[in-house]
């Protein structure tokens, strides 16, 4: 299908726009900045980690991106820092990408952006990924301009970014495949017009060629051949327990899934290809033994996903708080005799229950007028799905849902799509004001 004029899309990133994202991106990476010393950050991973670099153990898990760029930078900190200057230049080009779309919503889109707790927390640990969900921004940006031409260059760019972002995080390796497919339904169904995909299927080769080098490094530290981590098994066997009574009488903790391997008299990590295969088997022989709580599941999963959608990292201790504000201004905390006993801890009470209420909120609402809009997209929204960044991110959106509705429901993952649902919150906020305006001027009309 052949659109007529592309040359607007495919060039909407002039002069002043370019300023405007290097503008925004200064503007994210400071609140980034200054959330970071008041957040409880953990580490997830092992920083060093020689289970992927030197196949000691498990050679499969987690994926090695994560490690090898910290042992390249030389320190954690390091690693944070470029995450959250990437993260940062991501959210400003798609905040400025929507804005140019749809400039009346422009105060709107960008409230909305500049609030996004959740994300700005994400960006702020050390943990895959951040990186991994910042890199799929850049890659939907790319496939956006790469849809309305013909431009092999721009098929090039967006399979090296999401390539990069898989050897984060494997869970992308089928995006872009997924990507390929709906695109090519909605154009059939006639929702969706694209100029050409030629550069969609370059995407998919580049990003697959990214993959190969990890996928030897299975090969030759564990003998198998794959694209992706081993946790498939560690994962979808949990997520049998996303019901507290479930009659699998699984704990959804790693360390469950750990002693389940045990048990079994096997000497694995659960986390290996061979711990993976064996709870694999287990998961779905639970399916096969009882259906229909395995249907109570996935039900739970849905509600799971639309009513805790997303996570924010939770407020370190005060000292912990004040010890990384010092750290970042380079000075010793100050301390006032008496003052701890009384103001930081009323202080942080209240700033901690603030911030509490304030996410729960914010994620809730977010979840729910983005899944109104989403709707509102195929007609009456500002955003609609016949746009190609639009579709693009409501694609995202219904993969991440669908990995977290099949495996493993879990607020941190549903964080790596946050920003994609900004634009359908627009889309219903945009239809309420427009309701509301109408009822106002019928009512105005009746009076005279």
């Amino acid at each position: 299908m052949k659109t007529q004029n592309t040359s607007p899309l495919v060039n909407w990133i002039d002069k002043t726009v370019a300023k405007r994202i290097v503008i925004w991106t200064l503007i994210f990476l400071g609140i980034i900045w200054l959330m970071a010393p008041l957040l409880n950050r953990p580490v997830l991973q092992p920083i060093f980690n020689d289970w992927v670099m030197k196949g000691e153990g498990v050679a499969s898990f987690p994926m090695w991106g994560y490690s090898w760029l910290i042992r390249l930078l030389g320190s954690v900190t390091s690693v944070v820092i470029l995450q959250s200057v990437l993260g940062a230049f991501a959210t400003a080009a798609l905040m400025v990408r929507l804005n140019c779309l749809f400039p009346r919503a422009k105060m709107l889109t960008t409230i909305l952006f500049i609030t996004a707790i959740p994300w700005f927390s994400f960006m702020a640990y050390a943990y895959q990924m951040p990186i991994s969900s910042a890199l799929m921004i850049l890659t939907l940006l790319a496939l956006e301009m790469a849809l309305s031409s013909s431009r092999i260059s721009l098929g090039v760019i967006a399979g090296f970014i999401i390539g990069m972002g898989q050897n984060f995080r494997s869970e992308l390796f089928l995006l872009p495949t997924a990507i390929l497919v709906l695109v090519f339904i909605f154009g059939k169904l006639k929702w969706f017009r694209y100029a050409s995909l030629k550069p969609l299927l370059v995407c998919i080769g580049v990003a697959l060629v990214l993959q190969v080098p990890w996928a030897l490094n299975c090969y030759y530290n564990a003998r198998h051949f794959s694209f992706s981590e081993s946790n498939f098994g560690h994962v979808a066997y949990l997520g049998l327990g996303t019901i507290p009574s479930n009659p699998w009488k699984v704990d959804p903790q790693d360390s469950f899934a750990q002693e389940t391997v045990e048990k079994a008299g096997l000497n694995y990590y659960s986390l290996s290809f061979e711990g993976g295969e064996f709870l694999k088997q287990k998961f779905f022989d639970g399916i096969r033994q009882y259906p229909l709580d395995y249907v109570k599941c996935i039900g739970a999963r849905i509600v799971g996903t639309v009513a805790h959608p997303f996570a924010s990292l939770s407020l370190a201790s005060p000292t912990e708080g004040m010890q990384g504000v010092s750290k970042m201004l380079k000075t010793k905390p100050t301390v006032v005799p008496g003052a701890e006993t009384i103001a930081p801890s009323a202080i942080k009470t209240a700033f901690s229950w603030l911030y509490f209420i304030a996410s729960g909120i914010l994620n809730r609402a977010i979840s729910i007028l983005g899944i109104i809009g989403f709707f509102l997209a195929f007609r009456k929204g500002p955003f609609r799905l016949e746009q190609p960044i639009v579709l693009l991110l409501t694609i995202v959106i219904l993969y991440r849902c669908g990995l977290n509705i099949a495996l493993f429901p879990s607020g941190k993952y549903m964080t790596s799509v946050y920003l994609c649902y900004l634009p359908f919150v627009v889309n219903t906020c945009w239809f309420v004001k427009e309701k509301l305006q109408r009822n106002s001027i019928k009512l105005e009309t009746s009076k005279m």
